[in-house]
């Protein structure tokens, strides 16, 4: 009997997956259909409207992210494993996607606020912070018993609400108490706004295979620099350094003016998983203490900051300056520069 079951579930999982596109069937035979409209991949959704669709091909994952409305979400969640078609363009801006089968629920983490009931009866609950899922959750068990009121948690959800009932959850992690844990203002922003404040493993094996210092092959064919006196002029207070300059006199009182920014390109390729996780982060995000960065600290905060005497892959802006200040020419470069200080 549960074998006929599990075999009318997977007839019914391939049908519904040739139904929406996925599959094509080919006498008793499945295969896949390689359509461009329908494809697999992961659900990230970085607050209520700010959710995105990254496929699991490389060649599909091409462009602007593809967004996707909160009422095409089909009941998946940040993480879900999903097949998603892309909809017609209208008038909306860059391309847009709607979920049609959920095929893998991944790990829902939530920060709340845990509070116990007043009348002793039932488990502790989590009054959720995080906007992208409105809902109070049940913790399983004794599971916060021991905890305090009011304490600022985050919660894996275990079980989704269903039909009216509560979802349900297990404590993760206790981030504190909001009136004695120093920074945890900043810790309950990051969660509360879902700050992508860990790499995904996929993303920093790609970092770790990138070489620390620039290779003689990665040069090949750059203008070659090294030899102007360079500066980077980033603040005082900057955390990596981006950009630099160069200066040098011209015949008649002109400049040529060298300003250079480091090649993030050459180590993020299009498509990569590096790349995915940069568009979906938009930004680093910087605290008056802490910093999350869009890029790993392999390269944020080595290969891709112009440090002082090392070699640097670098975009090159040279400009030839007029006495008065007006650009009279400019040419853009690749190159490779060696900062002198900063």
């Amino acid at each position: 009997m549960e074998t006929e079951r599990e075999e009318r579930a997977v007839v019914q999982g391939l049908a519904q997956l040739q139904g929406v596109g996925l599959l094509r069937r080919v006498g008793t035979r499945y295969l896949l259909a390689r359509s461009k409209r329908v494809m697999t991949g992961l659900i990230r959704q970085r607050g209520r409207k700010r959710i995105f669709f990254i496929p699991d091909r490389e060649e599909d994952r091409q462009g602007a992210p593809i967004r996707v409305e909160a009422e095409d979400l089909l009941g998946a969640y940040d993480g879900d494993r999903v097949v998603a078609s892309l909809r017609p363009r209208g008038v909306s801006p860059g391309q847009l996607a709607r979920v049609e089968m959920i095929l893998r629920r991944g790990r829902l983490v939530i920060v709340g606020r845990l509070h116990h009931r007043f009348t002793g009866f039932g488990p502790p609950w989590v009054e959720s912070l995080d906007e992208k899922f409105g809902f109070e959750i049940d913790l399983e068990g004794s599971e916060g018993s021991t905890l305090p009121e009011g304490g600022i948690v985050t919660v894996e959800v275990t079980a989704l609400p269903v039909a009216g009932r509560a979802p349900r959850g297990r404590v993760v992690e206790v981030l504190g108490d909001t009136s004695t844990a120093p920074g945890l203002d900043i810790e309950i922003v990051i969660r509360k706004h879902d700050l992508p404040h860990q790499f995904p493993t996929e993303v920093l094996a790609e970092a770790a295979r990138v070489s620390p210092t620039v290779l003689e092959k990665d040069w090949q064919g750059r203008l070659d620099l090294r030899d102007l006196p360079t500066v980077t002029i980033d603040g005082e207070t900057a955390r990596d350094f981006d950009d630099a300059i160069s200066l040098q006199p011209l015949d008649g009182g002109r400049f040529l003016l060298d300003v250079h920014i480091a090649d993030v390109s050459w180590y993020v390729r299009e498509g990569s998983a590096l790349d995915a996780e940069a568009q979906v982060r938009g930004t680093s995000v910087y605290f008056p203490e802490r910093a999350i960065p869009m890029l790993p600290e392999e390269l944020s905060n080595g290969i891709c900051s112009l440090r002082p005497r090392v070699d640097r892959l670098a975009l090159t802006a040279r400009m030839e300056i007029t006495r008065e200040g007006e650009v009279s020419d400019y040419q853009l470069r690749e190159t490779v520069i060696r900062s002198q200080e900063r």
